[in-house]
């Protein structure tokens, strides 16, 4: 009796188990503003919901914490594309826009890891839910 019963129990949690192993990606979550602090090789990054164009969380970077970030193109003359990544234990955020002289602006997407959502749910503590997923990525 209890063999037929297993597939019944078996199959909602692989489907849970598939659902908390896949974190959520937002795509265009953020807007992003960079500028250049003179010369000093750091950038100051203000990051700004791309919905409400409301601030979310401003901070002080080196430009090497910018994962492919062309660090010469971005202080050079002109306009050109520009793309980085920050990655952090609870996710990444890719940005993407244009900048030249020291300055750059564009929009991110967010992907949390997954890893660190299963650790949560493993934790027995709620997953984030959207922009408590970037509120958990900035404080990181």
């Amino acid at each position: 009796m209890i063999r037929y019963l297993l597939p019944l129990i078996a199959l909602p949690l692989a489907f849970a188990a598939v659902a908390s192993a896949t974190a959520p990606i937002q795509r265009g979550a953020l807007n992003f503003d960079l500028a250049e602090r003179g010369g000093s090789g750091r950038v100051t990054a203000h990051f700004f919901s791309a919905r409400e164009d409301k601030h979310f969380w401003n901070a002080d970077f080196g430009t090497t914490e910018f994962d492919g970030l062309d660090v010469a193109g971005f202080h050079a003359g002109g306009t050109r594309p520009v793309r980085f990544s920050l990655v952090r234990q609870s996710g990444r955020l890719d940005c993407s826009g244009s900048g030249g002289s020291g300055r750059a602006s564009g929009s991110c997407d967010f992907a949390a890891q997954p890893a660190f959502a299963a650790a949560l749910a493993a934790a027995k503590v709620a997953e984030p839910v959207g922009e408590d997923w970037l509120s958990l990525f900035a404080s990181m």
